[in-house]
C-alpha cells in the first residue's frame, strides 16, 4: 500500500496566475521581464527594481538545450510511470525570460532540437495519492509550422 499524504504545504494557490496563466513582471525602467513573477527586477544593471506591473506572457519561445530521464527511479516524487520517459528543457521565452520545465504532447519519434519552436502549456505535474492535490504547472510543446511549398 502506498504512503498517502493528503497533509502538504500547498503555495500553488499564490502561484495560480504564474502557473495557469503565465503572468510574469515587466520592468517599467528597464523593461526587463521577469517570470515567474517577483516583486524585484532580474536585471541586475537596472536602477529601480521596484517599478514593476504584471505583464502576459505570449507562452512561445525555443529550446535551448534539452535532456531525457528514462529510468522512473531519477524521476521527482509524485511521477508515476505514465510520466517516464520525459523530457526536460531550457527554454528562452521571446520576452526574455528562461524557463526549465517539461516538453510534453510529442510523438515519440519526434527529435526534441536546440531553436526547436515551442509554446507553454497547462499540465498536470504531480499527483500527492488518490486523495491529495493535484498540482498544475507549465510544460512546453512544439508549434508545428509548416512548409509552404
Amino acid at each position: 500500500m502506498s504512503k498517502e499524504n493528503t497533509n502538504i504545504p500547498y503555495t500553488a494557490w499564490r502561484e495560480r496566475q504564474a502557473r495557469l496563466s503565465l503572468v510574469g513582471k515587466l520592468c517599467l525602467s528597464c523593461k526587463a521581464v521577469t517570470f515567474p513573477p517577483r516583486n524585484i527586477c532580474s536585471n541586475p544593471d537596472c536602477t529601480e527594481k521596484t517599478r514593476l506591473k504584471e505583464f502576459k506572457l505570449s507562452g512561445k519561445g525555443e529550446i535551448i538545450s534539452y535532456t531525457t530521464i528514462s529510468n522512473p527511479k531519477y524521476a521527482p516524487e509524485g511521477f508515476d510511470e505514465d510520466f517516464v520517459p520525459y523530457h526536460l528543457v531550457l527554454v528562452k521565452l521571446y520576452e526574455g525570460p528562461i524557463l526549465f520545465t517539461r516538453f510534453t504532447d510529442f510523438d515519440p519519434k519526434q527529435k526534441i532540437q536546440e531553436g526547436m519552436k515551442v509554446e507553454l502549456i497547462t499540465r498536470i505535474w504531480k499527483k500527492n495519492g488518490r486523495k491529495g492535490p493535484i498540482e498544475y504547472g507549465y510544460a512546453v510543446r512544439s508549434i508545428f509550422i509548416p512548409k509552404i511549398l
